[in-house]
Parts: C-alpha cells; sequence; structure tokens
C-alpha cells in the first residue's frame, strides 16, 4: 500500500493519497468467484461448470465494488497508522470503482488534531464553588421523601403545588411512539422546574400539553435562552392530591424499612445529599474550566478547533466524524460557541490524561472511580458490575474518569477564587 500525505492551506487539513495494488483485491475477488461458482446456476451450463472467465465478467464488478467498500475502512485506518497521524476527522471522502488488474487508487481529506500547549491550561483563572449541607436542607428533603410516599387521591384538575401527576413527555416533534414511559411529576419542588410547573396549571386527565424550554436552564439555573430552546409535548394521565397531609417521623422510616427510625433516616439522607452536592460542585467546576479555556483560547488563538468537530452534521466514517461542506447544519453563533467550548474542553481533557496520566492508570484506579458513582444507585454493586461488563457505559465512565484527572491536573496550578453557591434544590 503506497501513502502520499500532502499538507493543505488550512494548518490542521491534510490529504491522503492511498494507492492500493491490484493483487490485493482482485486475489480476494477471485477467492470468492470460485466460491461462487460451485453452486452457480447460468443458462448454457451445467451447475458448477460456468468458466471461471465467465464468472468474473458476471459477478467480479459487483465484488470487487463489495471488497472495496468493506476494505477502505482498514486501509484508511493503516495509512493512519503507517503516517503516525491524529486523526479529528474527515473532510471529504473520494472514493472511485476499481478496475480489474489496476491499482485502486483513492483519497480522503482530513483534519488532525491539534497541537495543545502547556500555556493553553496552565495557570488557568477558575471559579470554584463551593457550598454546604445545612440543617433545613435535611428537613426538606426527609419532607420530600414523605410528599413521594404519601397516599394520594386523584383530582379532575390540578391547581397547586404538591401534586403528583402522572405523565409522560417528547423532545422536540417526533412521533407518538417516543414519548417517554409514564412518570410522577410533583409539581412547586424545584425553583428550576417553574416552566413546567406553570405548563402544568389548571391540567386534566387526558390532556396534551406543547410548549418551547431551554434544557440548559433546567441543569443550571441560567435564564432560558431563545436559541437553544426545544419543543416539549407532554401527555397527562392523572392529577392527584395528598389523602393526608404527609408526616416526618419514625412511621415514615419504618415505612421504608430502615431500620433506627427517624435518626437513621436523616443520617442516609445527609449522607446522599453530601454526595450530590459533591457530583454537582465538580459538574459546576467543570463548566467553570471549560469556560475559562475558551477565553483563554479565544484571546492566544494557541489551538485551532477542526471544524470536523463543531460543524458536523451527525454524520460519521468509522470512528470519526465527517463535514459535509454541502451540508453544514444551520447552527446560531450560539449554537457554535457551545460546541466549540465543548470540543476544545474534550481536546484538552484527551491531551492532558495522554500526557499524564495513561501509562499509569490501573484497573483498580478506575474501579474504585466506578464504586464511587455508584453509590447514587439503590443496588451499587449491580451498577458496577453492568458499567465494567458494558461496552457503552464502560466507556461513558471512563470518558468521566479521565475528565476528573483532567481537571485535577489542571486545579494543581490554576489561579482559583471561590464562590459560594447553593446545590440544593429547596422546596418539599
Amino acid at each position: 500500500m503506497q501513502v502520499s500525505v500532502e499538507k493543505l492551506d488550512n494548518p490542521l487539513e491534510h490529504k491522503l493519497t492511498i494507492g492500493i495494488p491490484p493483487d490485493w483485491i482482485d486475489s480476494e475477488v477471485d477467492k470468492q468467484v470460485h466460491e461462487y461458482a460451485k453452486n452457480a446456476k447460468l443458462p448454457g451450463f451445467r451447475p458448477g461448470k460456468i468458466p471461471f472467465k465467465v464468472m468474473i465478467q458476471r459477478y467480479g464488478p459487483a465484488l470487487s465494488s463489495q471488497i472495496v467498500q468493506d476494505k477502505i475502512p482498514h486501509w484508511v485506518k493503516d495509512a493512519f497508522e503507517a503516517k503516525e497521524l491524529k486523526v479529528a476527522g474527515f473532510t471529504s471522502l473520494d472514493f472511485d470503482l476499481h478496475t480489474r488488474g489496476s491499482e485502486y487508487e483513492f483519497s480522503v481529506t482530513i483534519e488532525v488534531l491539534p497541537e495543545i500547549p502547556d500555556s493553553a491550561y496552565e495557570n488557568l483563572p477558575v471559579v470554584v464553588s463551593e457550598s454546604e449541607i445545612k440543617e433545613e436542607h435535611i428537613q426538606n428533603s426527609l419532607t420530600k421523601i414523605a410528599v413521594e410516599h404519601a397516599e394520594y387521591v386523584e383530582i379532575e384538575v390540578s391547581s397547586d403545588r404538591n401534586q403528583r401527576i402522572t405523565l409522560q413527555y417528547r423532545l422536540d416533534q417526533l412521533t407518538d411512539e417516543d414519548f417517554s414511559p409514564e412518570m410522577f411529576y410533583f409539581t412547586g419542588r424545584s425553583p428550576n422546574m417553574k416552566q413546567f410547573d406553570k405548563a402544568l396549571e389548571g391540567v386534566r386527565s387526558g390532556d396534551r400539553i406543547e410548549f418551547e424550554f431551554d434544557p440548559n436552564s433546567f441543569l443550571t439555573g441560567a435564564a432560558p435562552s431563545d436559541e437553544l430552546k426545544r419543543n416539549l409535548s407532554i401527555l397527562i394521565h392523572k392529577v392527584e392530591k395528598f389523602k393526608e397531609e404527609p408526616q416526618v417521623d419514625d412511621a415514615l422510616a419504618e415505612k421504608l424499612e430502615v431500620k433506627g427510625g427517624l435518626e437513621e433516616l436523616k443520617k442516609q439522607v445527609a449522607a446522599e445529599l453530601e454526595r450530590s452536592m459533591k457530583e454537582k460542585l465538580e459538574d459546576l467546576n467543570s463548566i467553570s474550566i471549560e469556560k475559562a479555556l475558551y477565553e483563554r483560547n479565544e484571546t492566544s488563538r494557541e489551538i485551532t478547533i477542526p471544524r470536523c468537530m463543531y460543524l458536523n452534521n451527525g454524520s460519521g466514517f468509522g470512528a470519526y466524524p465527517v463535514l459535509d461542506e454541502k451540508n453544514i447544519p444551520n447552527l446560531s453563533e450560539t449554537e457554535i460557541e457551545v460546541r466549540k467550548k465543548n470540543n476544545l474542553f474534550q481536546l484538552v481533557i484527551d491531551h492532558i490524561f495522554g500526557k499524564y496520566y495513561e501509562s499509569e492508570m490501573d484497573k483498580k484506579q478506575f474501579e474504585e472511580f466506578v464504586l464511587e458513582r455508584a453509590q447514587g444507585y439503590e443496588h451499587p454493586d449491580q451498577f458496577v458490575r453492568f458499567t465494567l461488563g458494558n461496552e457503552i457505559t464502560f466507556q461513558r465512565m471512563h470518558m468521566a474518569f479521565r475528565q476528573k484527572k483532567a481537571i485535577e491536573k489542571i486545579m494543581e496550578t490554576a489561579k482559583s477564587t471561590t464562590e459560594y453557591v447553593s446545590t440544593y434544590e429547596s422546596g418539599p
């Protein structure tokens, strides 16, 4: 296999021309034609006695096309490895039909990953979020638990907070089959859910409502953005209220099968709030670092973010994104900025982890991280087994682990300032 690399005007862009010797394809075609010939039937020939030349004329082009299609991803991967290219994605793919007896040549245009200098993330000004769990938070959480486990009676119309609504939801303009499973929603529970609560005022069983909302405002509490709004459809199945006002007492602990009564339940709630607060602070600090990295890079321009990453429309080739110049998604400036922030953050995370941790990371260290994350689930051991045994969940958790280790490295030199935030969602 012959591989030539041409650097283009874009400093990240390279054009690879790959030449495949004719026998690499023709020998595979011949092998498959011989197999086909054993049982092939053509008018004028006895079964299994069709001349090889006739079989090649009849089936050769289709088999050649299929073999090339199957082999190209492997040839491209081999070319990357041969030229030691760290690839971000493709900007063009140019494949032709193969002619028997001739070298097969095709080309791909790629963007390589940018160099990440230490100055891009060292001494980074980062606003670090801090918080604490107070007694009132524990009491509010106990009230929430009591509300969730109270007895309810069905009512005709939703009119107040602390009502339980059985519903299904669907994001964007999908089909009715795309609605979520039925779930409970308790009104008046969270400041971030005011859009929901307002939309559900006055609903009845059987109603269907639709409105626009910004998912980011639910996650961060930020003001909703018109540019990031999405359509939400909700089906209402039941509206209920308390049969009796829920009480926080030993009877609640007994109902939850917590040995030790209310005091033990309080300890468990406090531990869960601490765990949840830690995760929320990690998320907030991750967002702060992402923002600081992007702002620094907007000034320094040290890192060029590959276009195939932030202008990708979802198409891919193998494990890499493909930038289709004829089908670039129509994105607002805000949406492009959000993508570029995320892409830059991931580039820096991958660089730091590869530079400082990858060679020394052991299996035990990663498993301890998974076990820590599993504590938020009812059956931690099952969560750990599923995560480590499933390729998709394993990769997601490993990505989170890489991010955690890289952030620790950034924070070693960060010029940080602290900001107190409330990580607790108030209201019963």
